[in-house]
């Protein structure tokens, strides 16, 4: 059964905003090919991080809301894991 998740994720600041717009379209791309599907992406832009990240200290925020079987999460998180332009992510199960 899918559960409703969101990943909270920074990506690298020096991207211009196709790239950023091509990095984003990715990592719903691997939600979907794991038979996930897109609620909604928010972009928050480009804003200072709390703490200095990969040598960072700011980044391109992005939410997105996304509905996921829960033994597909693990992979997930693998494949960003090497996905180059994600600095840092955080995924959580939405409270419904």
């Amino acid at each position: 059964m899918a559960e409703m998740n969101l990943v909270i994720y920074f990506l690298n600041p020096t991207l211009n905003e196709e790239d950023t717009n091509a990095a984003v379209a990715k990592t719903e791309e691997f939600i979907k090919s794991l038979g996930g599907s897109i609620d909604r992406t928010e972009k928050l832009g480009k804003k200072r991080l709390a703490f200095v990240i990969n040598k960072f200290k700011d980044a391109h925020h992005v939410i997105t809301h996304f509905e996921l079987p829960a033994n597909q999460i693990v992979e997930l998180k693998q494949s960003y894991k090497i996905f180059e332009p994600m600095i840092r992510n955080f995924i959580t199960r939405k409270a419904v």
